[in-house]
């Protein structure tokens, strides 16, 4: 590394860390914990400071992500929930328990009414904030997956899976 760079102090945990994501408006960067904890830091080259560390799960958390502004941290869980907090307070807004039938590996911010959390078994669901329901259900994959990304233009989610495949889904059909 070139040491002329400054650069912020690493964020140290006491247990593993799961899964981290950057605030797209702020210098925040969450993490998830094994122990099912979430944590906000404000990570800077003047120094890092903790804004939030909160045990969201009873079980790991496995992934987190940002809502678009910024204001809300998304986190899953291998417990079969996912909820959001706001950022600031601390404040869970918003909790979805037994979100699918087998431990969640991801969740995905869509836009502001949509969400997207995928599990173990390959199940993809797209969520309706608003109700806190499905509004779809996908079921191609045969195995976990692994990771998701929304192309805003068409309207597409892609997903690949631990069983080597990557789909793609319109966010406005029900079908594949």
């Amino acid at each position: 590394m070139d040491d002329s760079v400054e650069r912020p102090k690493p964020l140290r945990f006491k247990e593993p860390v799961v899964d981290v994501a950057f605030n797209p408006k702020t210098s925040l960067v969450a993490s998830s914990l094994i122990t099912g904890h979430v944590f906000v830091h404000r990570y800077a080259v003047e120094g890092n400071e903790r804004l939030l560390r909160q045990r969201t799960h009873r079980k790991s958390c496995r992934s987190v992500c940002f809502s678009g502004d910024g204001s809300l941290l998304y986190s899953a869980s291998k417990d079969k929930s996912w909820a959001a907090v706001d950022v600031e307070s601390g404040e869970e807004t918003m909790r979805v328990n037994g979100a699918h039938d087998k431990p969640l590996n991801l969740v995905h911010y869509v836009n502001e009414q949509i969400m997207a959390t995928g599990d173990e078994a390959g199940s993809v669901k797209l969520w309706d904030v608003r109700k806190s329901k499905p509004a779809f259900v996908y079921s191609e994959h045969v195995d976990y997956i692994s990771d998701m990304v929304f192309n805003e233009t068409k309207r597409h989610l892609l997903t690949t899976s631990g069983d080597g495949c990557l789909s793609v889904y319109d966010v406005r059909k029900a079908k594949p």
